[in-house]
């Protein structure tokens, strides 16, 4: 028994270290996903309905997804320029996200308010005529008060 040692502590803390590691990385990646689906679907959704927003609504969204974009790539570039302030851009493309949802959710929320109804076609009685048809015609023949089937051939 002179070869034998007893594990401590000290030898099981890489082993569980590097398990709780990778359950918080899964949990981030978890999260993220979620945020980036809610997101995408929120987004289409609004593009959907877009096509009844007004001119000036579409200019704000589009100005400032333009800003989103620029943000994130000026962000991009002090990462790789100054590698050591990487936390900075992170923060600034953050609050740049939060910042376009924000006016995106705004917008469709003033839009929903004030803008053109859901459908801006109007009524479907306008556009459809809904007077009855005599349909005896098509597909049967009237024999003494009763229809019949029309022959085939």
């Amino acid at each position: 028994m002179h070869g034998y040692r007893r594990a401590g502590w000290e030898d099981q803390l890489p082993g569980e270290f590097s398990f709780l590691v990778i359950v918080l990385l899964v949990l981030v990646i978890a999260a993220l996903w979620t945020i980036l689906v809610a997101t995408g679907k929120e987004l289409a959704r609004i593009y959907e309905r877009s096509g009844s927003y007004s001119r000036t609504t579409l200019r704000i969204i589009g100005y400032s997804l333009a800003g989103f974009v620029t943000v994130v790539v000026l962000c991009w570039l002090v990462s790789l320029v100054v590698p050591s302030a990487a936390a900075a851009p992170v923060y600034a493309a953050a609050w740049g996200f939060l910042a376009v949802v924000l006016v995106v959710e705004g917008c469709d929320w003033y839009e929903r308010r004030h803008g053109a109804p859901e459908s801006a076609l109007g009524d479907l009685d306008t556009y459809l005529d809904f007077t009855p048809v005599d349909n005896a015609h098509l597909g049967s023949e009237v024999k003494n008060g009763k229809a019949e089937p029309a022959a085939i051939g």
